[in-house]
């Protein structure tokens, strides 16, 4: 993906976005090979879950939306690291995304997911708006790094999004179990389940340290939220460290901090409302 300015995105150089011509060599390929078996594939996904579970809460997200009596809730779903893991063992596929137009107010992100096995296309867009309303209530006018951010967020969104509507949602359901669970489990005594009430002073800790949030941001927000119990709160603070790491949520928008500039850390990409659309 590349950018003339930090006003300007520039498309993609295809009309209409598409995967290269080598998906006919791919597919003949992948129309020699044997059938998939799902245990099989479900099997090499898990044992990679547990070879490193680490790395598990990177796997899936937790952003924080209001619901109608305004509380906060959490919405869940399987991360841009997640997918990777995924299609890289259905195999016989391929993925991408870049910018597929820019409407002046705003740019849509596409990405595409090819499955050479089946021979099908998905394609997912997002928005991400050159606009915003800082905490001052001021409009204006994403640039620089910022830009880039937002742009860099909705094409992998968009990615991410493409790549799992082409996955059976049996994986995708028992990945995001999974991936969860294992966010909760204690690496270093054999997958016990972890101390909770310290981890959710670490937690703390790390959200003040990574994203320079104050402590009465992170108390107010943690107040605000609509967890149940001790580890429905834990789970929901992994998830959203993983988001705000890999820019699917931005620390402006959860804990309404601006940056030392004055604006936001960067937008949140917004789904387009339309069949070709998924929601998260």
């Amino acid at each position: 993906m590349t950018t003339e300015s930090p006003e300007k995105a520039t498309p993609l150089q295809s009309a209409p976005l598409t995967v290269s011509d080598s998906n006919q060599t791919a597919w003949e390929i992948a129309n020699r090979a044997p059938a998939r078996d799902l245990q099989t594939i479900w099997n090499n996904i898990e044992k990679e879950l547990k070879f490193a579970p680490e790395f598990a809460e990177d796997a899936w997200y937790s952003i924080p939306y209001k619901d109608k009596e305004g509380k906060i809730v959490p919405v869940e779903g399987i991360g841009i690291r997640g997918a990777e893991t995924i299609t890289r063992y259905w195999g016989h596929c391929a993925s991408g995304g870049g910018i597929k137009e820019d409407l002046g107010d705003k740019v849509i992100a596409r990405g595409i997911f090819y499955d050479h096995k089946t021979n099908t296309q998905f394609y997912k867009e997002v928005i991400v708006n050159k606009f915003q309303v800082s905490q001052g209530g001021k409009t204006y006018r994403l640039q620089g790094k910022h830009w880039d951010n937002a742009i860099q967020s909705a094409v992998s969104k968009a990615q991410r999004n493409a790549a799992l509507e082409g996955i059976p949602p049996v994986i995708k359901e028992k990945f995001f179990a999974l991936a969860k669970k294992l966010t909760l489990t204690d690496k270093s005594t054999g997958g016990k389940p972890v101390d909770v009430k310290a981890l959710l002073v670490k937690a703390k800790e790390s959200f003040m340290s990574k994203f320079k949030i104050t402590a009465e941001k992170y108390d107010g927000y943690v107040a605000g939220l609509s967890a149940e119990t001790d580890d429905d709160l834990l789970a929901h603070l992994k998830g959203l460290f993983s988001a705000l790491k890999s820019g699917e949520e931005s620390v402006a928008n959860v804990f309404g901090v601006d940056t030392p500039e004055g604006k936001p850390v960067m937008s949140r990409p917004t789904e387009i409302p339309t069949d070709d659309s998924q929601s998260v």
